[in-house]
């Protein structure tokens, strides 16, 4: 059986739980004079297999690394938030506020990990990952759409492993961007060595199992998708709103022509996310 007919047969199950998942995060590689890195994914889940490798980031946890980063989403959220400068706690807001930063989660399948993770992002490599011309709009409009015209018919987000990298230039070494502040940032991409191809599809399909498992959790994790800290609710911003200041901060804010409306949103309760 193919990619194909194992989607024409997906069986889709309605199930609620809570997020008890592992964390996946992205710590950007350091540009210094006697140490140059480039960035990768950590996680603290024994489970990490293929891909992964033990990591001594932190000398006194059990961690893993990987360079490249084999994601299938699921669900998604996002908030913005602030640090208030006197205790140092993060405070959740209901929407963008200027000098505000972007806390993004997605629940998604990573390859070498057997049980479904959250990727955990916020600021610019949120941006580098859910924003406009980032690693998710440019795997939906290269590999996803070639495999919804290959297919002829509805495809499941989960249903491929979209590719992410560190950035590195033709000798492989490390691309730093300034942030403006004084830092940089090495800001994570599409892998461009996978092109639309059906050999490019079929390296990147998640499975028969995970591609099953995938239609349940969609389902099953749409309230954790609406979720917001601090007893906000994800309501859409008001239409006057909906465009946001740009140059408050740099790292964080978008451009101002790039409308709210068309960023990320939770999944209405109807909807399976396609490519």
């Amino acid at each position: 059986m193919s990619i194909f007919d194992d989607i024409k047969g997906l069986d889709y199950k309605e199930e609620t739980t809570g997020d008890n998942l592992p964390r996946v995060y992205y710590f950007n590689g350091v540009d210094a004079k006697t140490v140059r890195t480039n960035g990768e994914f950590y996680t603290k889940t024994a489970d990490a297999g293929d891909g992964w490798s033990a990591s001594q980031r932190f000398p006194d946890e059990e961690g893993y690394s990987t360079a490249e980063l084999w994601f299938a989403p699921l669900a998604y959220r996002e908030q913005w938030f602030t640090t208030d400068p006197q205790t140092k706690r993060t405070v959740w807001l209901a929407h963008y506020e200027p000098g505000s930063r972007k806390y993004s989660e997605q629940i998604g399948f990573c390859r070498g990990i057997d049980e479904p993770v959250v990727l955990v992002t916020k600021g610019m490599i949120s941006r580098a990952i859910y924003g406009k011309g980032g690693v998710m709009e440019s795997f939906h409009t290269s590999i996803g759409a070639f495999a919804r015209k290959s297919a002829k018919m509805a495809f499941p987000g989960w249903a491929l492993y979209v590719p992410i990298v560190p950035p590195t230039d033709k000798k492989g070494n490390p691309v730093y961007t300034s942030t403006g502040h004084g830092s940089t940032v090495t800001i994570p991409i599409l892998n461009p060595k996978y092109e639309p191809s059906m050999d490019t599809i079929n390296k990147l399909y998640v499975g028969t199992e995970r591609l099953q498992l995938g239609a349940e959790l969609a389902i099953q994790f749409i309230d954790w998708a609406k979720e917001r800290r601090g007893g906000h609710d994800a309501q859409p911003l008001p239409v006057h709103m909906r465009e946001e200041p740009a140059g408050e901060d740099p790292r964080d804010t978008w451009d101002k022509n790039r409308p709210f409306v068309n960023q990320p949103q939770p999944y209405a309760d109807d909807e399976i996310k396609p490519f």
